[in-house]
């Protein structure tokens, strides 16, 4: 099942330039890869210093997972991103590692 979520405001600020999808098993997975929020509306949603969010996507960027640019993030590598968040979860160190 697919929604259009083209031009329309998501979360009072992200726009997405694409559907929405819904999966078994999972919630909203979106269809699309570009978002535009910044660093900003980002550190705002998860509560965060904005140099903290800035730092996160500049080692998401340089490990090939994600590209940025003024306004929007786009996810290059989604199975990266997901292992990412995935081993976030276990008590294996401070650091982002990239995926092996």
């Amino acid at each position: 099942m697919q929604t259009e979520a083209s031009a329309r405001p998501l979360f009072g600020g992200i726009h997405l330039a694409g559907p929405i999808a819904t999966s078994p098993g999972r919630q909203s997975v979106l269809a699309v890869d570009e978002m535009l929020l910044t660093h900003e509306f980002i550190a705002l949603m998860i509560g965060v210093r904005r140099a903290g969010v800035t730092g996160a996507l500049q080692d998401f960027e340089s490990m090939g997972l994600i590209t940025t640019a003024r306004g929007s993030v786009t996810m290059k590598d989604r199975d990266g991103l997901e292992e990412c968040a995935q081993r976030s979860l276990r008590p294996t160190g401070s650091r982002i590692r990239a995926p092996v």
